[in-house]
């Protein structure tokens, strides 16, 4: 891999933070949907849900 990645003339380092800071990013966006499907389905009227799908 070292060989093959040697032939190229420009290079980045990626250090630990950037795949930290992406993960974090990934969780952060998971909470917030959930957080956001949950409170919606807490908002709602569950009387005619129920009756709807009866």
């Amino acid at each position: 891999m070292h060989e093959w990645l040697a032939d190229y003339s420009y290079r980045i380092n990626l250090g630990r933070w950037i795949y930290a800071f992406s993960g974090a990013l990934a969780l952060l966006i998971g909470y917030i949907a959930i957080w956001a499907r949950t409170r919606g389905i807490v908002n709602s009227n569950h009387v005619i849900a129920l009756q709807n799908n009866l």
